[in-house]
């Protein structure tokens, strides 16, 4: 039987090792073409169609990436691979160091981590899990779009719409939530995000995501490169390689955890 330990006595430790998990999958991209240019949209509903489709023929996707980052005034460097399965399956391995320090796995809202220099291990609601362990809040990008290095945007977003503003070196939509305001800019000749920024209801900016390199690799196009601060927390991230609806294995999403493990409620 695994031992249980309340959340009160957990590492703060887990902070910059779990940052390192959730971020980095938004920085997937790899090499192959450059984006083509696009007519510019139309309105408002055409810009939300055009980037809510991005992911359509995302079926699966491996990456290896370097993180660079600070948490908690903890610098650390680590190497991240990931696994992901259309629709809902997503596997991690964090090394730092060449020692492994997080594994995770996520199916539906569920998700799973095992911390292996702790031998802690968590399992819940995807949101509740990362913000938990992390400290980190990423419900405005939406969890699995923060992930991948995707927008979170459809076209029900619609009627949220607060501003739509055309500029010469970008597109800017403002979606106006009950918790947060969300201000993205776009660039305005291939319609990719570049940069989101998160306000609380009363105008201050709490996150702030920028997003680059953006290569086109079997008819999906991601980031080669992205950056997120919130607060005094500033995660980079840089793909090394990636594979596009290359065909992972469902044996790839397996979490292997030691029998005296320590689960956290």
């Amino acid at each position: 039987m695994a031992r249980q330990q309340r959340s009160g006595t957990r590492s703060i430790a887990w902070k910059p090792a779990l940052c390192l998990f959730l971020l980095v999958f938004s920085g997937c991209a790899a090499s192959l073409s450059r984006l083509s240019e696009i007519p510019p949209p139309s309105s408002p509903a055409d810009l939300l169609r055009i980037v809510s489709s991005r992911s359509d023929d995302l079926l699966d996707l491996e990456v290896r990436a370097g993180i660079d980052m600070r948490v908690d005034g903890v610098k650390q460097n680590g190497v991240v691979v990931l696994f992901h399965r259309s629709p809902d399956a997503l596997k991690i391995e964090m090394k730092v160091l060449f020692s492994s320090v997080l594994s995770a796995l996520a199916r539906g809202d569920s998700l799973a981590v095992f911390l292996a220099r702790t031998n802690h291990y968590l399992e819940g609601p995807s949101e509740d899990v990362l913000r938990t362990v992390t400290g980190v809040d990423l419900t405005p990008y939406g969890a699995r779009e923060a992930i991948l290095g995707l927008v979170n945007l459809s076209p029900l977003s619609l009627p949220r719409i607060g501003e739509y503003a055309t500029h010469r070196d970008s597109l800017v939509v403002e979606i106006i939530e009950p918790l947060w305001t969300r201000r993205l800019r776009f660039d305005p000749r291939t319609a990719v995000l570049l940069e989101e920024r998160v306000y609380s209801p009363q105008g201050v900016l709490v996150s702030r995501r920028m997003l680059s390199d953006y290569q086109l690799q079997n008819g999906v196009a991601l980031p080669r490169r992205m950056e997120i601060v919130q607060d005094s927390n500033r995660i980079r991230i840089q793909v090394i390689s990636r594979k596009v609806n290359s065909g992972v294995p469902e044996g790839r999403f397996q979490l292997k955890v030691p029998g005296d493990v320590i689960r956290v409620e």
